[in-house]
């Protein structure tokens, strides 16, 4: 969870409990993402992007520390994403970060084997606003995109995009969250208004869309593993769940 000072705070995903917060602040930021080897990226309203680990994480020391001192993948990873990074958007995984920009590009990066390779596509007419990756299956990523024109954009990275839109509205995208869910995807989508819309893709789904108004506009969401979400807004951290 990131507040408006820029402390990000860290709970399970499990129960909710508190699991810390990161050891630097960043003022000013916009976007948090959690990344591969236990590391929290974190993108601030000038398009710098951080990478810091969680305290319970561990640090190599002694011999394996000097042989570490080298930039990693990711800290590479990180350095290639905010060449492109101009909006408040950012998403990760455990092997790809995605960041958008006011121009309404998307460009995904992906850490494998030591080396970082990077694809970029226009999905929006303005600001990317919003973004979401999800790994429904081995070797295939998915990427979600929200923008300033009111739309949701699906992307995998190895084909072209699709020519229309997933969802639109007549108003801004403000978050999405997205996770595997029994061979198909869930999708949650916060938009300027205030309303969040639920929905599972796959074969066992029913296709319908679940709305609810939280009340404060909505910054944040995310899907639980178990298929949960949960609703940040200025004022409360919200969890449901879907019947």
């Amino acid at each position: 969870m990131l507040d408006h000072q820029g402390v990000v705070r860290l709970v399970s995903d499990s129960d909710g409990r508190p699991k810390g917060r990161l050891h630097h602040p960043v003022p000013g930021a916009v976007a948090v993402a959690a990344a591969g080897e236990d590391l929290v990226a974190v993108l601030d309203r000038h398009g710098r992007l951080t990478l810091q680990k969680p305290p319970a994480a561990s640090r190599p020391s002694g011999i394996a520390g000097l042989l570490e001192a080298g930039p990693s993948p990711w800290e590479t990873l990180t350095e290639q994403a905010a060449r492109h990074a101009s909006g408040p958007a950012l998403a990760g995984t455990s092997t790809s970060l995605a960041v958008g920009s006011t121009e309404g590009t998307v460009h995904v990066l992906t850490a494998k084997d030591a080396a970082t390779n990077g694809v970029s596509t226009t999905l929006h007419d303005g600001a990317v606003t919003a973004l979401a990756l999800v790994e429904p299956a081995e070797d295939c990523l998915l990427v979600y995109s929200g923008g300033q024109d009111g739309q949701v954009r699906l992307w995998d990275p190895d084909r072209d995009p699709l020519d229309t839109p997933i969802a639109e509205r007549a108003c801004e995208v403000t978050a999405l969250a997205a996770a595997p869910s029994d061979g198909g995807v869930a999708l949650a989508t916060g938009w300027a208004d205030g309303l969040v819309e639920y929905s599972v893709t796959g074969t066992d789904a029913d296709g319908r869309v679940r709305r609810f108004r939280p009340g404060p506009p909505v910054r944040a969401l995310c899907v639980l593993p178990g298929g949960d979400l949960l609703i940040g807004t200025d004022e409360s951290l919200i969890r449901l769940e879907p019947a």
